[in-house]
């Protein structure tokens, strides 16, 4: 397993876990319905990305006819 793999995945399960933790400290207190949604949040907010593309690629896949206009 590469380093950058396991560092990708070591940041969401160390999130999910602390979220699934406070969730769980919310439901001893009476309050697991409000809280419901806190790992899944917690969970899409660390989802790791591959982060290969500069800011420059992303903003040609999103406005391919930049360069036209200039």
């Amino acid at each position: 397993m590469t380093r950058e793999f396991s560092k990708r995945w070591l940041r969401f399960a160390s999130v999910t876990a602390i979220a699934v933790a406070l969730w769980a400290l919310a439901a001893v207190h009476g309050y697991a319905w409000q809280m419901i949604w806190l790992p899944a949040a917690a969970a899409g907010a660390a989802w790791p990305s591959h982060g290969t593309d500069t800011r420059d690629q992303c903003l040609r896949r999103l406005l391919p006819d930049r360069d036209a206009r200039a």
